[in-house]
């Protein structure tokens, strides 16, 4: 089995704290239609990596998948096409530093509806491959992508994704270093509101809520589809909605008393000014190589967008 090979590949998390799960994927190729992140949100604030080109590597990603899936079309593979294939926007997302980012509520309502989990974004309908001719075309379909958007696209793509990674590298050891700074005053502040913490030391390592044993919330569950070897084939599963997140009563006023800890405290705005200003550091001593290569990738997404529209 061949696994599909995609333009962008910027796989360094800058949240603290997050997660992800991952599936089992020896036994099958998927295609980027089934990408799990989602529609693209009605708008962004509170970029501060400004040289950063996030949105138009997303959109290059985009552009690539969507040739892949009309090539596939006319060589008799019509299954990605007819799934569809959205814009993601995991790239840009990555360089936007706002309060959530560092679990900052805007009101004590948010706080109390939010709780500390997060919605399930709808996915898109999930393509599956156990048909090996599927996966050769797909992998002949991709590289004619790349190739439609220039020659050296690809490359082009490939070193601007090592300069993002090394700016995302050199932010996550700031937020390694600056963000427990914090956490013994919030969980201080947290204990007199009325909720002490049965591990301390856990929580000033990791900050996580469960350290304050309490029953958290959950999201809708829903039945899991999973594709069949035995079955072979191109397989399709079915688009899921949008998965609310509900937190318990006990987990809605701890996040009201996070939300008035941080209110008087400041702790979030100071670490955003921090966070923004190291930032731009960061950005700066890259600015050379991005210099270099912002104007490559304007060009490729001015050619992406000729081809496939910006979605």
């Amino acid at each position: 089995m061949k696994k599909a090979r995609w333009s962008s590949a910027i796989v360094l998390a800058m949240a603290l704290g997050a997660c992800s799960d991952s599936t089992d994927s020896s036994q099958s190729t998927e295609s980027a239609a089934s990408s799990n992140e989602g529609g693209r949100p009605a708008a962004v604030s509170g970029k501060s990596f400004d040289l950063i080109q996030g949105e138009k590597i997303d959109l290059l990603e985009y552009a690539v998948r969507k040739l892949t899936g009309s090539c596939l079309k006319d060589a008799g593979y019509p299954q990605m096409a007819n799934v569809g294939v959205q814009r993601q926007n995991g790239t840009e997302m990555m360089f936007v530093l706002d309060g959530g980012r560092f679990r900052g509520f805007t009101s004590e309502k948010q706080a109390r509806e939010r709780g500390f989990g997060s919605v399930y974004p709808a996915e898109p309908a999930r393509l599956v491959s156990y048909d090996k001719n599927f996966d050769k075309k797909l992998e002949e379909c991709t590289d004619e992508a790349n190739e439609k958007l220039g020659e050296d696209s690809r490359k082009t793509i490939e070193a601007y994704n090592e300069v993002a990674n090394q700016v995302a590298g050199e932010f996550a050891v700031f937020l390694r270093k600056r963000v427990p700074s914090d956490i013994p005053a919030l969980a201080d502040c947290l204990e007199k509101e009325g909720f002490p913490l049965r591990d301390r030391e856990a929580f000033l390592k990791m900050w996580d809520v469960k350290h304050f044993g309490i029953k958290l919330g959950a999201n809708k569950k829903i039945d899991q589809w999973a594709p069949s070897p035995a079955k072979g084939g191109v397989q399709i599963g079915p688009p899921v909605a949008e998965r609310p997140y509900t937190p318990s009563p006990q987990e809605a006023e701890l996040a009201a008393a996070w939300y008035r800890c941080d209110a008087a405290s400041g702790r979030v705005e100071k670490l955003l000014k921090d966070a923004n200003a190291t930032a731009a550091e960061i950005t700066a001593r890259n600015e050379d190589k991005l210099a270099e290569l912002n104007p490559k990738i304007e060009d490729l997404a001015k050619k992406a967008a000729d081809l496939v529209g910006s979605a």
